[in-house]
């Protein structure tokens, strides 16, 4: 008796913590950045020296969000906005 609960006190605790992991690692809809981006992009634009890494972030990042990779795609959308001096 005392192994079974035992073993479902274990399998609980292991559980919780697997769950709330999930909960607090969901990365932002990458169509969120998205949109941040472009309205930001309608008054700001990066500097020349910026301009090719800027358009190779932006490529990627939209290359992942239309994949729905959304994790990668945040990051390239988190890099992108920094050259345009925005922090996210």
């Amino acid at each position: 008796m005392r192994k079974i609960i035992l073993t479902a006190a274990l399998a609980t605790a292991v559980f919780t913590q697997v769950a709330s992991g999930y909960a607090h690692a969901a990365p932002v809809p990458c169509e969120d950045l998205k949109a941040k981006l472009e309205s930001t992009m309608a008054t700001t634009q990066p500097s020349p020296a910026d301009q090719a890494k800027f358009q190779d972030l932006k490529a990627r990042a939209d290359e992942r969000c239309t994949a729905e990779d959304d994790r990668r795609a945040d990051d390239f959308y988190t890099q992108a906005l920094a050259l345009l001096g925005v922090k996210n």
